[in-house]
């Protein structure tokens, strides 16, 4: 079991385990026991295929770990954000994001290509498919309390 509160909230990722979680083992950590990096539950994944057929999954615990670093996101429960996929011949993952206030057009143009940068530190396998124009990647901020944190494919 994790626990924590904001802002420990990234020791709290699942505070209960249920069958279908998703992680990764990543090693053994500096006590000698093993560390695992939790992804997300199975539920919140979503899976598309790649320009060349590929096989992809977007976990949303890293999208809310990249999310952390931006004041403009809320944080309190947790940043709220829906993903989809627009299917077509380069498929586009598109992550839609709650903000505080969205200032004019330069400001949000700056803030989605930093929220995109971010992400992509945080999913690599996502980053290298978009750097061989196998998939896209598009940012969308919005007004606080019209999103949740559903992934849906449409």
């Amino acid at each position: 079991m994790l626990s924590g509160t904001w802002p420990f909230h990234r020791a709290a990722v699942l505070l209960r385990y249920e069958n279908g979680d998703w992680g990764r083992w990543i090693g053994p950590g500096a006590d000698g026991f093993p560390e695992f990096e939790m992804l997300g539950r199975t539920r919140d994944l979503v899976r598309f295929r790649d320009r060349q057929g590929r096989p992809h999954s977007v976990p949303s615990v890293p999208i809310r770990e990249a999310l952390d670093g931006f004041g403009f996101v809320p944080k309190i429960p947790r940043p709220q954000f829906v993903i989809h996929v627009e299917p077509g011949a380069v498929p586009t993952v598109r992550i839609d994001v709650e903000c505080y206030a969205i200032a004019g057009p330069a400001w949000r143009a700056r803030s989605e290509e930093a929220v995109r940068a971010a992400v992509l530190d945080h999913l690599p396998a996502l980053r290298a498919a978009c750097n061989d124009g196998d998939a896209r990647l598009a940012i969308g901020l919005h007004f606080r309390s019209r999103l949740t944190n559903r992934s849906s494919v449409i």
